[in-house]
């Protein structure tokens, strides 16, 4: 399907969503439990809300209707070893994002990790991204991509990120971020025909911040 707009105003268009949700729209983040909700106390706050999903095999059969559903990457890790699985595939190179509402993804200054992918089934790598708040976007610089993401490194086979080792050269209060998005390294990992690419379970964020 042709885009209908450069991915960086599609990246921007997600912030303007997420923040409209700050604003109370879609649910307030500075409701009177978003406080206690977002404690950053080590404790992790899992994906709430699909921001964006795109396998980019569609056509595959799935092993059931879950294995193309991306709500069974919302929540903490439940994927089981036979239907329904409780997790969603990307397909080949497919993209999945996540929004944390009414928190944002933010970091320890430690090396600990800050972000924790849970995967399920055969490890599969992917690439992560971190979308920036409408406040953290500007205090990015040149590790903004033009498609409006910063990426952050990890071994080949991670699934606990430190954001603060990528980021270290950007001040440590604008490593704050309002969606995280995966996308499937294609043409790796198990050749699993019914559930191509990596397999989501849950995506953590170990230090969530109230929205702002």
């Amino acid at each position: 399907m042709p885009r209908s707009c450069p991915d960086s105003d599609r990246a921007w268009r997600l912030v303007v969503a997420l923040m409209m949700g700050a604003c109370g729209r879609t649910g307030s983040a500075f409701d009177s439990a978003a406080e206690d909700r977002c404690t950053a106390d080590g404790d992790g706050f899992f994906a709430t809300v699909v921001l964006d999903y795109e396998p980019s095999v569609i056509d595959f059969a799935a092993a059931d209707d879950e294995a193309v559903d991306p709500q069974t990457a919302l929540g903490a890790p439940d994927a089981r070893p036979t239907p329904p699985l409780g997790a969603v595939s990307l397909g080949e190179g497919g993209t999945l994002t996540l929004g944390f509402s009414p928190c944002f993804v933010g970091t320890d200054g430690t090396s600990a990790p800050d972000l924790v992918i849970h995967e399920f089934g055969y490890s599969e790598r992917t690439t992560v991204a971190l979308l920036p708040t409408d406040r953290t976007r500007v205090l990015l610089g040149s590790v903004l991509g033009v498609d409006g993401y910063v990426v952050i490194e990890g071994p080949p086979d991670s699934v606990d990120f430190d954001i603060d080792a990528t980021l270290s050269e950007i001040p440590p209060d604008a490593r704050e971020f309002a969606a995280v998005r995966l996308r499937d390294v294609a043409e790796q990992g198990e050749n699993t025909a019914d559930t191509p690419g990596a397999d989501i379970d849950a995506v953590e964020a170990m230090v969530p911040v109230p929205q702002r």
